[in-house]
């Protein structure tokens, strides 16, 4: 792997000062070896030029790896191989010489030959050094990446996902400039997500990536990775004087890009792809694993709710429509004891009763169907103007001699049908309890919009009653239309608090509204 990462830290160079000092050693030996040469110029060439060169390429071999940004175990390796080839081979060198000796023969300058031998041996056991290195540092990056898959997966939003993703990057590849940038709501941004330690001390602010506008976002469309060695020699960068120099970008499923910078040019190897290109893929599928959890959780709230109205509703229909089927009853029998009587304005009168009682039986099964529909969570809301729907749903009241009054109207993002039933609701029970002639003025908020009326006004102790279904205090109400306004609310994700009007009327305020 190599290095220049900003920020690693080279705990392999202690190590590679050891490989080094046995170049230089060696390189003394060679250099000490052509002084004292007594054989003609060429002869001597021969004879030494070959491991002074391998000596010199031991030192270079050593002052390179050292600025690999190995951990120091690594660097331990390699100074063993190296130290290893070089006793072997000199070791290997002497039995022969003893061999010869033993037989009679005396081998010229048999010291020097053993030198050019062991200079040979550390040489290749530096290169046999690096290979096991390279080897068992990858093997040990992707099991620490698994190890960290664990933690990656345990679940959260996508900041918290996201957070750890950058972390393991920094933390357990060496990977100290990376950032996360994932796609807005509507897929037409790449907003900053989560960005290492290092990565915020070198870039500063971070941007936000659109259409056109960089490299992120032709891989994010394309979900192809790129590898860039000197980032500014690539076209279509976001920042021209950028400085970053080498960079990848990989794509986070469908979700965003993850991207990996270093300040120096060819800085990342094919290790780093391999390493952050499984980081980005399990970062997509524990971001994908979350999605999956939140639409469980939202489904289990929503059948939540939907029990809770289903007991509701029973409670209503065991109660509520009970009492009128009651009184209908009672008053059929009595119009019907009327008729044998011949009293027809009695029996008239019992009629008119039933009728009066059909006539709330309509209305409960209205609001009760009204309200099932309303529970379901608004999934595709669209931008919509608040003073035009009040102006709507105010048509579609009988307001009597009661004003409306726009004092001001966001634009949000809202179901426009399921807003005007909300209004049409909070208009009606503004006029039934101020007898038709209030003003009901439609304003703006910090974070939503509020209705309020200059009527009577409701109790303190009654405010958190009124949303309760089948809470009234009109004998002809059927409880359930403030019911339904909470639960178009809540089916927005609006929170709906119930205060005390500026002139002591009624003033519901809808907070945690999307402004368009």
């Amino acid at each position: 792997m190599k290095g220049a990462r900003g920020g690693r830290s080279h705990g392999g160079d202690g190590p590679s000062v050891g490989v080094g000092f046995i170049g230089v050693a060696f390189l003394s030996v060679h250099a000490y070896h052509i002084l004292i040469h007594d054989q003609g110029l060429l002869q001597t060439l021969v004879a030494t030029l070959f491991p002074l060169i391998v000596a010199a390429a031991l030192v270079a071999g050593a002052v390179w790896f050292g600025r690999q940004g190995y951990e120091r175990s690594y660097g331990r390796r390699v100074l063993g191989w190296t130290v290893v080839g070089s006793v072997a081979t000199a070791v290997l060198t002497g039995f022969v010489f003893l061999h010869q000796l033993r037989e009679g023969e005396v081998l010229d300058e048999a010291f020097f030959l053993t030198v050019d031998l062991a200079t040979l041996g550390a040489a290749a056991g530096l290169v046999v050094g690096v290979q096991d290195v390279r080897g068992r540092r990858r093997a040990d990056l992707i099991a620490a990446l698994q190890r960290a898959t664990d933690e990656l997966l345990e679940g959260g939003t996508h900041e918290e996902v996201c957070d750890r993703a950058v972390d393991i990057a920094a933390d357990v590849l060496g990977l100290f400039i990376t950032g996360i940038w994932l796609a807005d709501e509507n897929g037409e941004r790449l907003v900053p997500v989560a960005v290492t330690t290092t990565g915020d001390e070198f870039l500063g602010d971070h941007p936000t990536y659109t259409p056109g506008n960089s490299l992120s976002w032709e891989v994010y469309e394309s979900g192809t990775e790129r590898w860039y060695d000197d980032l500014r020699e690539a076209p279509g960068r976001y920042n021209e004087a950028t400085s970053i120099r080498s960079e990848l970008i990989l794509p986070v499923g469908d979700h965003g890009v993850m991207n990996v910078g270093s300040p120096s040019a060819n800085a990342f190897d094919e290790l780093d792809l391999t390493v952050a290109r499984l980081l980005a893929r399990t970062t997509g599928v524990a971001l994908d694993r979350t999605d999956r959890e939140e639409r469980l959780q939202r489904r289990t709230a929503e059948l939540e709710r939907q029990n809770d109205r289903l007991e509701r509703f029973a409670s209503v229909v065991s109660h509520d429509l009970r009492n009128p089927l009651s009184v209908a009853s009672g008053n059929v029998q009595l119009a019907t004891a009327a008729l044998d009587d011949d009293d027809p304005d009695a029996a008239r009168e019992r009629l008119d009763a039933v009728a009066s009682a059909h006539d709330r039986m309509d209305r409960l099964i209205a609001d009760l169907l009204e309200l099932s529909r309303q529970g379901e969570t608004v999934g595709s809301p669209e931008t919509v103007a608040v003073e035009a729907v009040a102006k709507r749903a105010w048509e579609h009241v009988d307001v009597g001699a009661a004003d409306l009054r726009i004092a001001a109207a966001p634009t949000i993002r809202a179901d426009p049908d399921r807003l005007q039933q909300l209004l049409e609701n909070l208009f009606r029970n503004s006029l039934d309890h101020g007898d038709g002639d209030v003003t009901v003025t439609v304003d703006a908020i910090p974070d939503g919009f509020a209705v309020a009326d200059d009527g009577p006004g409701i109790d303190i102790e009654d405010r958190e009653s009124v949303f309760e279904f089948g809470y009234t205090t009109d004998e002809e109400g059927t409880g359930l239309g403030l019911a339904i306004v909470r639960e178009i609310a809540h089916a927005h994700g609006w929170e709906v608090a119930l205060t005390a009007a500026d002139d002591g009327g009624a003033r519901f305020e809808f907070h945690d509204v999307e402004h368009a």
